[in-house]
């Protein structure tokens, strides 16, 4: 019997942002609940370091390619409760200019400072800095006040402060001059976590939770099955390696289905 099936309903996010704003009544972490993959290495690294603060703060930077998974990474420290933190925010440096980004983000701490004293308890306030992954063209002595305000701020208050980059040039010049104002900023050996994303081998499941808790429906309603899913990721395998992210695996997913389905054709 013909197998019938809409083929112009599947979505397929394949960045953070993309599923929040597929979500519709549905908060981020009931969605990512459904398909999330745990990247354990980071994830030890940031629940010891979590565990360390008590009455002061501590910075790390979180160094990964564009589209491994950080910000569902750390979305997901929201509600994993053994990573030890009372509070998940974020700063939004893309909406500021210039100097102003380091003006507002040293404001944005200094305002979750008593907020996190009061709640120590519970665990550090953790803070995520979203899109400031550089500071050129910035001049240094402001870059040097900046990490001057910040060391005083995290010597007062219980902050986990996560930054994520990029480019490992990028996280020495920020180590340079930061460790060049305080050497209190960092725990020593948590200075730099990398985030490789989650294993290889979980992207066919993660591919296949990720259709069924956005469509709310099963892949077979989309005319696809496992082995499409491991076929894509052959072909996956043979991309670059630095190429190799959740992101492009989950684009190359929607492309077969588009192929296999003749989706534009129709």
């Amino acid at each position: 019997m013909e197998n019938h099936y809409d083929a112009s309903e599947l979505i397929l996010p394949s960045s953070y942002e993309e599923v929040v704003n597929e979500l519709n009544n549905r908060t981020i972490n009931e969605a990512m609940m459904d398909f999330f993959s745990p990247v354990t290495k980071t994830e030890e690294s940031i629940t010891e370091l979590s565990t360390r603060i008590r009455n002061s703060g501590k910075l790390s930077f979180i160094v990964g390619r564009p589209g491994v998974g950080k910000s569902t990474f750390f979305q997901s420290l929201s509600w994993r409760k053994h990573i030890n933190i009372s509070s998940l925010k974020y700063f939004d440096a893309q909406s500021y200019i210039g100097k102003e980004k380091l003006y507002k983000l040293t404001e944005f701490l200094n305002q979750l400072s008593d907020e996190a004293r009061t709640r120590k308890d519970k665990g550090p306030v953790c803070i995520i800095i979203n899109y400031l992954e550089n500071l050129s063209g910035l001049d240094q002595d402001i870059i040097k006040g900046f990490f001057r305000d910040l060391n005083g701020i995290l010597r007062r208050a219980p902050l986990l402060v996560l930054w994520p980059l990029t480019e490992e040039a990028d996280v020495q010049t920020m180590l340079s001059y930061s460790k060049a104002v305080s050497g209190t900023l960092f725990q020593k050996g948590f200075e730099q976590l990398d985030f490789p994303g989650p294993n290889k081998e979980y992207f066919c499941d993660i591919a296949t939770k990720t259709i069924e808790a956005i469509n709310n429906k099963q892949i077979a309603d989309f005319n696809l099955n496992t082995n499409d899913l491991e076929d894509v990721l052959k072909k996956f395998n043979n991309e670059a390696l630095i190429d190799q992210t959740i992101r492009l695996y989950l684009d190359m997913v929607k492309e077969h289905w588009e192929s296999k389905n003749n989706y534009f054709k129709k």
